[in-house]
């Protein structure tokens, strides 16, 4: 566990899902934190539920859209106000469809209209970009960090194309590369860079969707896949692990 008040984990989609429960997973492990949402409303109502906890205090909520450059420097200089270290970055931030979508059935790619794949790459790579970017030249100046970012594992079997899904593989394919091309980059100033592909997860992205049968019905809770990333990355200060699959079981 770190020492209290000195090391901060800024967190990318911190409003639901896996986001919201590693916030209050790194809360009870004593962590300064920060979560991030475009949504205002929904970003507050997690704020002050996680900040029931006995450590709340060291909880902060910062509205960021993360495919705005403008919105990521100005949390960048929020964060830097704090004079602490920041230790861990993990992006969150990610969609299935534009926030405008009302489909349920997935586009094939004769149907997906632009504005629908420009969405989707908008916030599952370029938000990744530009957070990493930003925060990189913190940790480059503490000469430590670790940045984690989220990918998917598309099937039951790793990170795979899936039919119907261009937009979604392409992004979550590309951050892989990108988070392996930072690792080399970055990795003489001691940052790690990793990418975690979780499989099914029930998280507000995955209801009312045909995924499920992807994995045999199976899907994790966000609460124990949080633990799972949590205990992964403590551990990197001892022992690196890269690019970890976490599936259902």
């Amino acid at each position: 566990m770190c020492e209290q008040s000195k090391e901060l984990v800024l967190i990318t989609g911190g409003s639901s899902g896996i986001g919201k429960e590693l916030g209050r997973e790194f809360i009870k492990r004593g962590y300064i934190v920060i979560i991030t949402s475009s949504n205002k409303k929904k970003l507050y109502n997690t704020y002050e539920e996680i900040q029931k906890n006995k450590n709340g205090e060291n909880l902060k909520a910062i509205v960021c859209d993360v495919t705005k450059e403008e919105d990521v420097k100005e949390m960048i200089t929020k964060v830097e106000e704090l004079k602490v270290t920041v230790s861990i970055l993990i992006t969150c931030a990610g969609v299935s469809k534009s926030k405008e979508s009302e489909r349920v059935m997935p586009y094939s790619i004769q149907e997906l209209p632009k504005d629908e794949w420009d969405s989707i790459l908008n916030v599952n790579l370029k938000g990744v970009f530009l957070t990493n970017k930003a925060i990189s030249n913190i940790m480059k100046k503490q000469r430590y960090g670790q940045i984690i970012n989220i990918g998917s594992s598309t099937t039951k079997y790793g990170l795979r194309g899936q039919p119907y899904a261009p937009a979604y593989c392409a992004s979550k394919f590309a951050v892989m590369g990108l988070g392996k091309s930072l690792s080399h980059e970055l990795e003489e100033y001691g940052i790690t860079v990793q990418t975690i592909c979780p499989g099914l997860v029930e998280t507000p992205l995955t209801e009312n969707t045909a995924l499920k049968t992807l994995f045999d019905g199976k899907a994790m809770k966000p609460k124990n896949l949080a633990k799972s990333i949590a205990d992964m990355i403590e551990s990197n200060k001892m022992i690196k692990t890269l690019n970890p699959f976490y599936l259902p079981n």
